[in-house]
């Protein structure tokens, strides 16, 4: 996990966003403390595919 400052948020926010879109989660610190977690959205669980109910006919 990456880490970005407070300040480096505000100023530099493309480089920080593009290190979430690359799939890495990126913490977020003030004056040393990790005070947020930004990350990207969890990927979706293809283990098993939906059903599709299905009308009894008439």
């Amino acid at each position: 996990m990456r880490t970005a400052t407070l300040r480096k948020l505000r100023h530099d926010f493309a480089s920080v966003f593009a290190w979430v879109e690359q799939g890495e989660p990126v913490g977020i610190s003030k004056r040393g403390k990790i005070i947020a977690l930004l990350s990207p959205p969890p990927t979706p669980n293809r283990s098993s595919p939906r059903s599709v109910p299905t009308l009894p006919p008439g």
